[in-house]
């Protein structure tokens, strides 16, 4: 991989910094050896309610807890502790993304001079949860530490934060997902989450019009995953802002079923939902599918495509919700009943936020709960930073995920444990490159922010699965990515020549029909295009039609003459929020439409199958490896600011241990 020379120059090159290096090493020894923490170290707080511990909206919540205090220090000016701060952190509030609630409880007096236990209750409240069905609140308390004139607040150290989870039911965050074609029928997944201390759950489910058909299934408790599994910082900081346990969760397998039937299910005895199983694989069905990418949660004061990431946001955001109520009322209706969903790339925009992902999995409750929600991974929820070359599973990155840390640490960790997908492939990349087959179609899905280049791991596997695919029996071939391979946008140019140089020759020889995509906030489909970028003039020839559908609710964009290419293969572009709509109505024909928030029809189109063996494109080789300077420039070669981060090192490693060996001194 080629590294570009990096602007910043090496600290031993900058006389300034390099006079006042010695000085603040000095300076931070000085001090943590002078102005130590009080040493009053509270050791251990053990939560005595359940985690499941589960109040209404609008309602206080009791907590109990048991402190184990070791001594305090001969230093520490005060010699007994009366009260104790709490801390309780609920992202429920309609104006701000998130409420904290903090004031101080009183205890019976603690002496600070031997060690000591006690236990206690407080009250907190009323708390609520207006944006979602469920909230979880998280709950820590923090120890006021008097020295001198001065009044310090340090966390304790706790075994676990407490959940209090509001307005429950004990099921939440309920998602469906198909079944592997190796299923020995059709059927779905059922995922969700549980406030309940109980690790066992159960779905009961029957056609729809044949209730004494009923049939009941245990589901498994899924793994869960922690702070030290992520990729990185902020998503494994422990704070009320970025991880947070995801609770209890379930997934109970239903099938097989008949096909084309509407089912009811009920999870637990408690929530109610149906859906219409998978339809018969066959040249003579049809599929039927939803598209759309780029949603996140919040407003966001700023413009762009991490806008979520900032600390200013306000509210769930009316665009996404426009969204979502859109689809669940089309849904609703016989003409538009989907078979599956998919959400190509860039979901919660979470960054790290493990309360986002709450926001999330709630809003889209009402459609995951009705229709199988399959997802790719986009930068938001992969990208890691240069430190990193693989994901949490040792999924090889694309290089130009290894230039950015959209994800904010997550590493495909939440994404991977969130979402079911249909293969039954083991291993790392199972859920994160897979296929299905749906009526008379196959559909692919692949990670564009994994590697692609010819033999990795990703393109033997993409390869041989294009391959494999009966024409006969499965006319159509749909490839979904979160990255386009085309796009008027010159932003990302050098990623799409990349995608289009690994990618191209596939779709072309194994017949690919439709590329769908997204990344780019805005609507966009070509025509049929050849393997030279042109549209095809004749139907000897075969044609890619490629769909961009980034329209799920995150910040539309904005293109100025500079930022945007003229090109003769573009035959619709809309900056509007909506989703995309296909239909394969026969084996030679299928029809696009996209659908705009408001519930208009803004674009609607007939495709035809182009495909035939007789008629397969001749392919002219491409090189097998492109190398694209302008991205790889923030990398660096071994000068500049590796150079800087290098010369810092020694400074940062210092001061972290003289750190740490007073502060294990203190609290021995």
């Amino acid at each position: 991989m080629k590294h570009l020379p990096s602007a910043y120059p090496s600290i031993a090159q900058h006389p300034t910094l390099a006079m006042i290096r010695p000085a603040v090493l000095l300076l931070s020894v000085l001090v943590v050896a002078l102005f130590p923490l009080s040493a009053d170290c509270l050791h251990s707080v053990y939560w005595l309610n359940d985690y499941g511990y589960t109040v209404e909206s609008g309602q206080n919540a009791t907590l109990r807890y048991f402190l184990d205090m070791e001594r305090g220090s001969q230093d520490t000016v005060a010699t007994e502790l009366q009260t104790l701060r709490v801390r309780v952190y609920c992202p429920v509030s309609q104006d701000t993304y998130h409420r904290d609630y903090i004031f101080d409880v009183p205890l019976v007096a603690v002496s600070l001079e031997q060690p000591s236990k006690t236990e206690g209750s407080f009250t907190i409240g009323p708390l609520i949860s207006p944006d979602a069905p469920t909230t979880r609140c998280e709950v820590k308390l923090v120890q006021p530490v008097v020295y001198g004139p001065y009044h310090f607040y340090t966390k304790l150290r706790s075994i676990d934060k407490q959940m209090v989870w509001v307005n429950g039911p004990n099921v939440s965050q309920v998602r469906l997902a198909m079944l592997p074609d190796t299923a020995p029928g059709p059927g779905v997944s059922v995922t969700w989450t549980s406030s309940s201390n109980n690790d066992t759950g159960y779905v009961l489910y029957y056609p729809s019009l044949r209730e004494n058909q009923t049939q009941v299934v245990n589901a498994s408790l899924l793994p869960a995953y922690i702070a030290d599994g992520m990729m990185g910082e902020p998503a494994s900081i422990k704070r009320g802002d970025y991880f947070r346990p995801r609770g209890k969760a379930f997934r109970a397998l239903l099938g097989p079923l008949q096909t084309g039937m509407e089912y009811t299910y009920i999870i637990n005895g408690q929530v109610k939902r149906t859906f219409w199983s998978p339809r018969q694989r066959s040249k003579s069905g049809h599929a039927h599918l939803i598209a759309y990418g780029n949603m996140g949660v919040f407003h966001a004061e700023e413009e762009g495509p991490e806008a979520n990431r900032g600390a200013v946001t306000s509210g769930v955001s009316s665009s996404v919700e426009n969204v979502l109520h859109r689809l669940a009322t089309d849904l609703g209706t016989p003409q538009h009943k989907a078979d599956v969903v998919i959400h190509l790339g860039n979901l919660a925009y979470a960054g790290g936020r493990g309360y986002v992902w709450d926001y999330f999995l709630n809003n889209i409750h009402s459609i995951s709960s009705r229709v199988p929600y399959h997802v790719v991974p986009g930068e938001m929820e992969i990208a890691s930073g240069s430190a990193n070359d693989s994901d949490v599973f040792g999924n090889q990155f694309a290089e130009w995920t290894m230039s950015s840390n959209a994800s904010g640490g997550e590493g495909g960790m939440p994404l991977r444990h969130h979402f079911a997908s249909p293969t039954s492939r083991q291993g790392p990349d199972g859920g994160v490159w897979y296929s299905h087959t749906l009526g008379n179609a196959r559909i692919v899905y692949i990670s564009t922010e994994h590697d692609l280049a010819p033999g990795s791991v990703q393109h033997t596997w993409l390869e041989r699965e294009l391959a494999a695919v009966d024409r006969q029996l499965h006319p159509w071939l749909i490839i979904a990515g979160h990255r386009p391979l085309y796009h008027t946008s010159r932003s990302d140019q050098h990623i799409q020549t990349a995608l289009r140089q690994y990618l191209d020759p596939l779709l072309y020889r194994y017949g690919v029909n439709i590329y769908l995509s997204a990344h780019h906030s805005s609507y966009l489909r070509s025509c049929p295009m050849n393997q030279r970028g042109e549209c095809v003039r004749t139907d000897k020839e075969h044609g890619v039609v490629h769909v961009s559908c980034g329209t799920a609710g995150a910040p539309l964009d904005r293109y100025d003459d500079d930022n945007t290419q003229q090109v003769s293969w573009l035959r619709k572009q809309l900056f509007l929020h909506g989703y995309c709509d296909l239909r394969t109505k026969s084996a030679r024909h299928a029809r696009l439409q996209f659908r705009s928030a408001s519930g208009h029809t803004e674009d609607v189109t007939l495709l035809g199958n182009s495909w035939r063996e007789d008629v397969r494109t001749t392919l002219t080789r491409l090189p097998e490896a492109v190398h694209h300077e302008p991205m790889l420039e923030s990398v660096g070669d071994g000068s500049g600011a590796d150079s800087l981060r290098r010369a810092h090192s020694w400074e940062v490693v210092i001061v972290f241990l003289v750190t740490w060996l007073c502060s294990t001194w203190l609290c021995m």
